[in-house]
């Protein structure tokens, strides 16, 4: 049975995530607990161990750390996990001093709602907006049916689009976004991407296009300034002379796109919001 959100969560944001020792910490952000027996919560189709708690992982610092309780061969590693809950170790979360009394002192009162609330807790599908384009209305339908419990749409797309293998999961909530115009994910943003990818080979573009995964420039997701720079460097490098590239680019509030052309040093800055 699902709780209500409103009087079951408390969010921990900050708190780091560390894998064998507190001293090796590889991951951060929000840890989300529901005041429900952990015995009747699941994780992706599993049921959440006593000893475990709900991570939102929405910064990696180290990207390649093999999870604690990866899910199944679908979300292995850190880098994977950013944007989506997985189970983690109570023992190795490092809550931050403001969690930490705020637990000891057992305030259950939820905090006022912020952004993300729409991205974690949102995945109603049974009352879709009127006029969906027909695709979209159908695969709504099916994922209202078939996405529950964590249970994700997942592939591991090849090299060839951003030159290592990237594996891919849309949750129900990826979909409710979609069909309320809610802000994606970089999930959803890949998806497109993939497509977009497809589209060119049909057209013999592909050495006119490149992409620049997602996971690598937003600013929540990924890193400090340094590493991204360095990331996208790696993405310009792999491409040949004259290739314009796509970089999606999330700042922490909305998802903007970015065209670069590394060879003529010129990019193109786009803003939906016009900011």
């Amino acid at each position: 049975m699902q709780m209500p959100v409103q009087s079951t969560n408390i969010v921990q944001s900050g708190c780091k995530l560390a894998i064998d020792s507190l001293d090796n910490i590889v991951a951060e952000r929000t840890i989300i607990q529901v005041h429900v027996d952990s015995t009747k919560q699941t994780i992706h189709g599993v049921p959440l161990a006593k000893e475990n708690v709900r991570a939102s992982i929405t910064k990696s610092i180290v990207a390649n750390a093999l999870l604690p309780i990866p899910i199944k061969d679908e979300i292995m590693f850190v880098h994977d996990a950013i944007g989506t809950c997985v189970a983690w170790p109570r023992d190795w979360v490092i809550p931050t001093a403001a969690d930490a009394k705020q637990q000891k002192h057992k305030i259950m009162r939820r905090k006022k709602k912020d952004i993300y609330d729409d991205f974690f807790y949102h995945d109603d599908l049974d009352k879709l907006p009127l006029n969906l384009p027909p695709p979209l209305k159908t695969l709504a339908t099916w994922a209202n049916d078939n996405l529950k419990d964590e249970i994700t749409i997942h592939t591991t797309l090849g090299e060839e689009l951003f030159g290592y293998p990237k594996k891919v999961a849309i949750f129900r909530r990826d979909v409710y976004a979609m069909t309320n115009m809610k802000e994606f994910s970089g999930s959803c943003i890949v998806m497109y991407m993939s497509f977009i990818y497809q589209v060119l080979k049909k057209s013999k573009m592909l050495d006119m296009i490149g992409f620049v995964d997602p996971a690598n420039t937003g600013v929540i997701g990924y890193g400090n300034p340094t590493e991204r720079a360095r990331s996208l460097s790696v993405s310009y490098e792999r491409g040949k002379p004259g290739l314009i590239f796509w970089v999606p680019y999330n700042s922490g509030c909305h998802w903007m796109l970015t065209v670069a052309n590394p060879t003529e040093e010129v990019l193109y800055f786009m803003d939906p919001l016009k900011r």
